[in-house]
């Protein structure tokens, strides 16, 4: 066999090899891509449940908030309108 003959073979082989790689390399993608989608969509669900979570504890807490608030409100009101009373009436004496 001659060097150019030669030399033709081992190209060959190595274009061979080269489309072989590539073809592994683009295999290696698509199941590191199709990884990472899942691991995100875990991620966005994590952070979705998470979410809801804390805007149901935050709901609750704003809630007894308001509700206390309300109660002291009207229990200062009712002491105010008792304070006018006993003043109209310690006026009016």
């Amino acid at each position: 066999m001659g060097r150019l003959t030669s030399d033709m073979a081992r190209l060959r082989g190595e274009i061979t090899a080269m489309r072989e790689g590539r073809h592994a390399l683009q295999r290696d993608l698509r199941d590191a891509v199709a990884t990472l989608k899942q691991d995100v969509a875990k991620t966005q669900a994590a952070f979705h449940r998470a979410h809801a979570d804390m805007a149901k504890a935050s709901r609750k807490t704003r809630e007894t908030y308001v509700r206390d608030i309300s109660h002291q409100v009207k229990d200062l009101l009712r002491l105010v309108s008792d304070d006018m009373k006993g003043a109209r009436q310690a006026w009016r004496g």
